[in-house]
């Protein structure tokens, strides 16, 4: 198999199939709801618009990142069904062409060419669950800090590293456990055979700048009104106390990550393999080469430190082998990587990547079958229905729920006791608790230092809420809320003024009571 030919046309016309493979795969990336993690999160996001203060107003375990993203989606996108994508698929354009830039530096132009022409039609194709997460959001800042350690090493320009600590600083943000990279970016530059004296001048700059952003977004929400001690009860204290943490074995964790890889995404995971046999090459070894291979390991070591083997874990993997796929592209198509002298090793290798660029299209092609029926329907109902919002509700099912809000004054808060986050953030209601995430009351394990506090104002939360509707999770109206415990004792007493009127899903998730 030849792919000189199509690719060589590909790369005549690169600009302009660039274009339009970013305007179609957007306009299909916007149509895919926010998982209900996002959802959450954009409701934060929402709250820190309507003056909140977090780890205050509203309690989560998550760094302050995330939060802030999502305020900033809805600042600029205004509160939809789609203003997480739209935000997020922007986000990852700008860290696409830091990607690009690298995998230029580390192939050659033709590489970086494709990888602008391939990367939307491989992020708009992601697993449901794996696009937009905050592990995504903290990868998307790990590409532009692969590309200011590498940058700042080849042109011996120490004040680059400012940009690579700020960077880190975001990501971790996003998600803690990604700052692994700090400690791998001069493990590398040490395998490049960089001086040591450069190696401890570059890191020591971006360490400064790491800890200086994660200060400055300290002092943020100080300043919003949260203390210091709310702040560590919620992302320390909580994660530390409760062990927030799956009981997989490490057997059970390798294998899962074998999956992802394999399952999940195969047609990078496979097309990307002619892109690593090159890389590790010692004659083609670099900085900007080896830089893919740490965005991968820091997304597995990430993966590991949080043990819990969900497959969004794995996200700084899936980009750094949708680079990889690019340069395998680039370099079988121009003959450069040498595969023995027989054809039909040669062959063998151009229809591995053949079929992961067809396999791409594919899997992009039944991420969104269901929009045609919807259009030719006018009705995003059949598209919508495909996709869980929590709770064993589909999201047609939760905007109709939100419409049926839009009778209520605007004023009338709902509480949610289960992982429907999107009804409260699309019909912009507040949640009369500050507990929002009920997962973190049923996570307080005595004896958890926070845990009489906690449940004392969850308490004092509900007994001076007055909603039109609570809406109970099914699983929590027939497990959490029957436990013993002052937490579930709250929530039944608050639940005596109020009567069952119906469910939302056809599987009735979610129970409605109204107020009597």
């Amino acid at each position: 198999m030849n792919l000189q030919r199509p690719v060589g046309w590909v790369l005549r016309h690169w600009m302009t199939l660039a274009i339009a493979s970013w305007i179609a795969s957007g306009a299909l990336y916007l149509t895919l709801p926010p998982s209900p993690d996002q959802f959450q999160h954009a409701y934060m996001g929402w709250r820190l618009l309507e003056g909140d203060a977090p780890y205050r107003d509203f309690i989560d375990m998550n760094w302050p990142g995330v939060m802030a993203l999502h305020a900033l989606a809805a600042w600029i996108f205004g509160i939809n069904l789609w203003s997480w994508r739209a935000f997020d698929f922007a986000l990852f354009a700008a860290s696409a062409l830091f990607l690009g830039d690298l995998i230029r530096l580390a192939a050659g132009r033709d590489a970086g060419k494709l990888s602008l022409v391939l990367s939307p039609l491989i992020y708009a194709g992601t697993p449901y669950w794996v696009a937009g997460q905050h592990d995504m959001s903290a990868a998307q800042f790990l590409v532009a800090v692969l590309w200011f350690h590498v940058r700042g090493y080849e042109r011996r320009a120490w004040w680059y590293q400012i940009g690579t600590g700020l960077c880190i600083g975001a990501a971790m943000l996003s998600k803690p456990t990604v700052g692994v990279i700090g400690l791998l970016l001069p493990l590398q530059a040490l395998w490049i055979r960089i001086p040591v004296p450069r190696i401890i001048a570059h890191t020591s700059v971006a360490g400064a700048a790491a800890v200086a952003a994660l200060l400055a977004a300290l002092g943020a929400v100080l300043l919003r009104g949260a203390s210091l001690n709310d702040v560590i009860e919620a992302i320390y204290m909580y994660n530390a106390a409760t062990q927030y943490v799956g009981d997989q074995s490490i057997a059970e964790l390798m294998l899962r990550l074998l999956q992802f890889h394999y399952q999940g995404i195969p047609a990078v995971t496979f097309g990307s393999i002619p892109a690593i046999y090159w890389i590790f090459d010692r004659t083609n070894r670099s900085m900007a080469a080896t830089s893919l291979f740490l965005l991968w390991l820091t997304g597995v070591l990430s993966y590991f430190a949080q043990w819990r083997g969900l497959p969004y874990h794995l996200a700084p993997c899936l980009i750094a082998l949708s680079g990889g796929l690019a340069i395998s592209t680039a370099l079988v198509a121009a003959g450069r990587i040498n595969a023995g002298h027989t054809a039909w090793k040669q062959s063998t290798v151009a229809g591995m990547v053949a079929v992961s660029l067809l396999w791409t299209g594919l899997k992009l092609a039944g991420s969104y079958r269901s929009l045609a029926p919807a259009f030719l329907e006018g009705d995003s109902k059949p598209h919508l229905e495909r996709f869980s919002a929590g709770d064993d509700v589909n999201f047609a099912e939760v905007v109709a729920f939100v419409r049926r809000l839009d009778a209520l004054p605007a004023s009338e808060c709902v509480l949610l006791v289960g992982d429907t986050s999107s009804i409260n953030y699309l019909s912009k209601r507040r949640m009369p608790t500050r507990f929002y995430y009920y997962h973190v009351l049923r996570h307080l394990d005595p004896p958890t230092p926070m845990e009489d506090r906690w449940a004392g104002l969850w308490d004092a939360d509900l007994r001076v809420a007055d909603c039109r509707y609570a809406l109970i999770s099914r699983s929590v109206g027939t497990h959490w809320l029957r436990e013993p415990g002052s937490v579930a004792a709250s929530l039944r007493q608050f639940l005596g003024r109020y009567r069952e009127s119906g469910t939302i899903g056809h599987d009735g998730g979610i129970v409605v009571y109204e107020r009597k």
